[in-house]
């Protein structure tokens, strides 16, 4: 049966070849309703940023198992869906796709989606119903943002549904999103990985949130690379990078998330130092002015409160991880959060180890109105052009305001190698090295230290000697034909 539908694949809707690098930003269809300059709409989009455009979010209906509208007057009625897909006049080369779920969708305590995907019937209305969405609405693709899967049920039945819309779909790109959890060796019961390395176009990998306000102690959410204290040698990106590639997905399928937002805590009411990491916790972080969220705050809120209410801020000199900061005030707000200079480092790691490309989300908290003076969509912009994607005339490269300055170097040696940025850390506040503030931050405190390197490993799909030879034949029969 692999074989006859591998040959399906093959014969109707080969998977579309990617060419380049992707840059994958994610749009969050509520950020429209949010007052003042925190309000981000389609008309806030710049189409030259990213390769791909992910709407979010449709959601699944529980009752009928069919992919559903969610926001009817935003998404409808206020032309959403609509603007969105025409960023492509102005882009000829963009791709938008619609996500389905999310956190909210996936766990509004129905347990639809692993009822979906058990029941050949059930996949089927979900399947049909997104062809005819697709018909409707001319998006180039769908991406599963089911959070997450469990169990060998739910594996079983994702895999199937991903065969499923393939052939449904032909060429439209299908992308998932995946999680970058703690105890990676659970990807293993969450998802088939040969499966996806067969159907799906990219996947997305969360790579942050592996720490929040919900622990006791202060971390950084999105670390890069194991720190010495870690316990847990599996709870980073290197780890879960390694994890997927060495468990078939081909490098070129996987696009590194960057998140645009830190993750807070309150800090403990008799902590008076200056921010540590780790440092003791009592929850979620003050929501900020323009996400209203408790316990995260977006870049947009972060480098306002660091240049104008004088926040305290960290730097690791070996970019393990990215900056975090503290109120000057007690009781004091910790955040851990990637800056222009991280997402410059991680956008390096994704062409290090050659990867399909880079993600953010969301788009909403990068700082698209420059209100930092930094110029609009400063990490976004890094992004964009580190991993050679086209970027609009309107972007800037991040301003300088202090004598700050990194240097810019990449080398290998051996089994090693060393990556640090290419563009200056922009701040007004003192900038120091971890784990406490002491001195200002120098060009000559900028160094970084050498991290294990892993060689891409080229594609690699997990199956029999007579399925790998199948579908070589299969691929080399295409290009011939092409």
């Amino acid at each position: 049966m692999k074989i006859v539908w591998a040959l399906a694949v093959l014969s109707c809707c080969a998977i579309p070849s990617v060419v380049g690098t992707r840059f994958v930003c994610y749009f969050p269809n509520w950020t429209y309703s949010r007052g003042g300059d925190g309000k981000f709409g389609v008309d806030n989009i710049d189409p030259f940023l990213c390769t791909d455009l992910v709407y979010s979010f449709a959601v699944l209906d529980g009752a009928t198992y069919q992919i559903k509208i969610a926001d009817e007057w935003g998404d409808i009625g206020n032309n959403g869906y609509a603007n969105f897909i025409a960023l492509k006049t102005r882009n000829s080369q963009l791709k938008t796709t619609i996500a389905i779920g999310g956190w909210n969708d996936s766990h509004d305590g129905t347990n639809k989606y692993s009822s979906m995907v058990a029941s050949p019937a059930n996949r089927k209305i979900f399947v049909d119903s997104v062809v005819a969405f697709f018909e409707l609405n001319k998006f180039d693709g769908l991406d599963l943002d089911w959070e997450y899967p469990s169990g060998e049920s739910d594996k079983a039945g994702f895999a199937e549904l991903l065969k499923e819309l393939r052939l449904a779909l032909g060429t439209k790109l299908i992308s998932v999103a995946v999680a970058a959890n703690s105890t990676i060796i659970d990807l293993g019961i969450r998802y088939d990985i040969p499966v996806l390395a067969e159907t799906a176009d990219y996947i997305n990998i969360m790579a942050y949130d592996m720490h929040g306000p919900w622990e006791p102690l202060t971390d950084h959410h999105a670390p890069l690379y194991k720190r010495e204290w870690d316990t847990d040698a599996t709870n980073n990106i290197d780890a879960v990078v390694k994890y997927w590639k060495d468990s078939g997905m081909p490098s070129s399928k996987l696009m590194l998330g960057i998140p645009l937002y830190g993750k807070s805590w309150t800090l403990d009411y008799t902590y008076t130092e200056n921010p540590t990491l780790p440092a003791p916790g009592l929850g979620n972080g003050a929501a900020g002015p323009l996400t209203s969220l408790p316990g995260t705050l977006g870049y947009n809120e972060i480098c306002n409160y660091v240049k104008n209410e004088n926040w305290a801020v960290v730097v690791d000199p070996e970019f393990k991880i990215g900056p975090y900061a503290s109120t000057p005030s007690v009781p004091k707000t910790w955040v851990g959060y990637d800056d222009p200079v991280m997402a410059n480092v991680k956008s390096r790691y994704v062409l290090d180890r050659g990867l399909g490309g880079a993600m953010v989300w969301d788009m909403s908290t990068d700082d698209f109105r420059n209100t930092c003076g930094d110029g609009p969509n400063p990490i976004m912009t890094n992004i964009s052009r580190t991993v050679g994607v086209t970027t609009s005339t309107t972007t800037t490269t991040p301003a300088v305001t202090t004598k700050t300055t990194t240097a810019s170097t990449s080398t290998t040696t051996g089994e090693t190698t060393t990556t640090t940025p290419t563009t200056p850390r922009a701040s007004t506040t003192k900038l120091s090295t971890w784990p406490r503030v002491t001195t200002e931050r120098t060009a000559t405190q900028a160094t970084s230290s050498k991290t294990p390197f892993i060689p891409n490993d080229g594609h690699r799909i997990a199956g029999n000697s007579q399925q790998l030879t199948f579908l070589a034949f299969g691929f080399i029969l295409i290009n011939f034909v092409i």
